[in-house]
């Protein structure tokens, strides 16, 4: 089957032809105005999306090895199931989008605006949040191993039983975050800020908490063997 081509993707909206399913492998759809388009299980493959639409589109359980999706609008966009690796979403903006039980290794989300967004039960080891907007954010359950979230914003995010050995959270703001039972071990918060940050039953075994500013911070029963903590974390 050929891929489609820009111009195929053009008539089948104009047309009102589906577009589930479709092969658009290495596809240039860059700035294209893609609102509402149904795209779920396609094959997205090296897809060029860089400053598209894709406002409320729905590309549930599509594949997209080193798709790029840099500075495109995902707003409330269904991105639930999606899976590949190499992708890029730097800089776009994916507020209140869905990315439940979405497999995306080392994906890169770096400057990227994803407040209120869902990433329950989400496989991200090592990927790339540096500098992003994770306000409200939704990671419960999800696999965040050395993953990157130097200079993120994470106020009021909820983390709960997230699994986050390794990961860099490096001068973020976790204010007023939420989490209960996280595997945090060898992870780095240095700089970070954590005030009103309620942590539950996590294990912070070798973590390091250097320099982090703290108030009303709550360590309760987590495991702290061997981390780095400061003077107002009461362990």
């Amino acid at each position: 089957m050929t891929s489609l081509t820009r111009l195929d993707v053009e008539f089948a909206i104009a047309e009102g032809r589906s577009l589930v399913g479709a092969d658009l492998q290495a596809a240039d759809l860059r700035g294209m105005e893609l609102k509402g388009v149904d795209l779920s299980q396609s094959n997205l493959t090296g897809a060029l999306f860089v400053r598209a639409d894709l406002t409320r589109s729905r590309l549930e359980g599509a594949v997209i090895d080193a798709a790029s999706f840099d500075l495109c609008v995902l707003e409330r966009t269904d991105l639930r199931r999606v899976r590949g690796s190499g992708v890029s979403f730097a800089h776009a903006f994916l507020k209140e989008a869905m990315l439940d039980a979405a497999s995306l290794p080392g994906a890169s989300f770096e400057g990227a605006t994803l407040e209120a967004s869902s990433f329950e039960k989400a496989t991200l080891p090592g990927a790339n949040f540096a500098d992003a907007d994770l306000t409200k954010v939704k990671l419960t359950e999800a696999h965040i191993e050395r993953a990157l979230f130097h200079g993120a914003i994470l106020t009021g995010a909820q983390l709960e039983r997230a699994r986050a050995i390794g990961a860099d959270f490096s001068d973020a703001d976790l204010t007023e975050s939420s989490w209960a039972g996280v595997e945090a071990g060898r992870t780095t918060f240095v700089g970070a800020i954590i005030e009103g940050t309620r942590f539950v039953k996590c294990d912070f075994s070798e973590a390091d908490f250097s320099g982090t500013r703290v108030s009303s911070t709550d360590l309760h029963g987590s495991v702290t063997r061997g981390a780095k903590l400061p003077r107002a974390v009461q362990g």
